[in-house]
């Protein structure tokens, strides 16, 4: 099963790269409806037969993932990524095409040492009405929080893949997100109204940084005497970023440290779990080394 899923999700990326520039209600998406269908059909027909039920299984299982990945790759019609986008002329020189872009943030920001991250629910691109999501990375600014209504001159792009070994791919978390594009580099950025939306949100992320202070005042302790910290900062904003994720600490983890973690394959232990207690003393040999 796990192999024909995989065999599923790969055949629907493919779809989706032959599908490129339509629409996801434009997509011949009905395509795959027969092979399903023929696998349900065999599951019935064969129950009594293991290979045969066995092999309509495989086969319903390949069409249904084929086609739920081929869907989740491509853009509504009426997505920003859809409407912004557009081919460049390859007898011009390659230039960004600054737009107007104003949306609400959608989600808690992620904060870098260098950016600041989020997906954006547009509103209006260059003045006129827009629907759908981008993904946006701004330089660091601590002031944005989730629900912000901001206006962003920049360009608007497809997502993009990474074409360096050992590079992060965010294609799919973007995907994830509901994003079908991205910004490109940022001109201005401006807040035009503090908390628009997403009220409870806004709360609740009140709420939470009270705790994580809390929680980075306790680890760190007192400062004045080096009997009163029952950790180094270092190692305190560590542990504080394995109970509550790494986006959550007031100030981003050193990027040494992050990159650290993921060449150990321990980058798993900085999300917020909360059942990874057991795993400190490891993170704490990670940081000293």
């Amino acid at each position: 099963m796990c192999a024909c899923a995989l065999l599923g999700v790969a055949l629907g990326g493919e779809c989706a790269r032959a599908w490129n520039g339509l629409a996801r209600e434009d997509a011949p998406l009905m395509l795959l409806l027969p092979p399903f269908l023929l696998g349900l059909m065999w599951i019935w027909i064969g129950r009594r037969q293991p290979w045969v039920w066995r092999a309509g299984l495989a086969m319903a299982t390949v069409a249904f993932f084929a086609a739920h990945t081929a869907r989740r790759l491509l853009p509504p019609r009426a997505d920003v990524s859809r409407l912004a986008w557009k081919q460049p002329n390859r007898t011009e020189p390659l230039r960004p095409f600054a737009s107007r872009v104003v949306g609400i943030i959608g989600d808690y920001p992620r904060q870098s040492r260098w950016n600041t991250r989020f997906p954006l629910e547009v509103e209006r691109l260059n003045g006129r009405k827009a629907s759908g999501r981008m993904w946006t990375s701004v330089p660091f600014d601590p002031r944005l929080e989730v629900g912000d209504r901001i206006e962003l001159r920049t360009d608007v792009r497809p997502l993009t893949r990474p074409a360096n070994p050992g590079e992060r791919d965010s294609f799919w978390s973007q995907i994830g997100a509901e994003c079908w594009c991205e910004n490109g580099p940022i001109l201005e950025t401006q807040v035009l109204k503090p908390g628009a939306a997403f009220r409870l949100e806004r709360r609740v992320q009140t709420v939470r940084r009270a705790l994580l202070h809390r929680y980075e005042t306790l680890f760190v302790g007192d400062e004045s005497a080096l009997a009163g910290r029952p950790f180094p900062r270092e190692n305190a904003a560590l542990l504080t970023a394995m109970v509550w994720g790494e986006s959550g600490l007031t100030e981003p983890l050193p990027d040494q440290t992050r990159a650290d973690f993921r060449a150990a394959g321990l980058s798993h232990l900085l999300v917020a779990s909360g059942t990874q207690v057991r795993a400190t003393e490891a993170a704490f040999t990670i940081t000293r080394v």
